[in-house]
């Protein structure tokens, strides 16, 4: 094994696919993230480190329509 704290890792996300700009990597594309949803969905909607108050069906990170979580200011 070797470890080095040098190292620099990039990731361009899908490169090397290219583009879902097409109607059949369109539907593969969908089928990746049903089937992310249905095996992990219940893990990702407790993820501590996402921001409840975000929209969980988008990947563009906009607030949700409804808050997960109360103010602490209205009881």
């Amino acid at each position: 094994m070797i470890y080095t704290p040098y190292a620099e890792l990039y990731h361009h996300e899908s490169v090397s696919r290219g583009k879902d700009d097409d109607p059949v990597k369109a539907a593969r594309a969908k089928r990746e993230a049903d089937y992310m949803r249905r095996r992990w969905g219940s893990v990702i909607e407790r993820d501590p480190f996402y921001n409840p108050n975000l929209n969980y069906s988008r990947a563009d990170f906009r607030l949700g329509r409804l808050p997960r979580i109360g103010f602490p200011w209205i009881e």
